[in-house]
């Protein structure tokens, strides 16, 4: 139970940075997005981790939200 409410605020934090990433390139702050980028790099495999350790055999399914121009 402990690693599904890790893997939930993992989630909710990833989606938190992908937000703010947009918004740093938005306004073209480019090297705050970079670093941000990296932060949820290191999020993800985290979370790979995580999900590998506390849910062998069993996968998550994810989904993106997909912006549009």
């Amino acid at each position: 139970m402990f690693g599904r409410l890790q893997l939930a605020g993992i989630r909710v934090k990833l989606i938190q940075l992908k937000d703010e990433m947009e918004v740093c390139v938005a306004k073209e702050d480019f090297q705050r997005a970079a670093e941000l980028k990296r932060n949820i790099s290191d999020l993800e495999a985290s979370r790979q981790s995580l999900i590998t350790e506390t849910t062998p055999g069993t996968t998550e399914v994810r989904t993106e939200k997909v912006g549009t121009l």
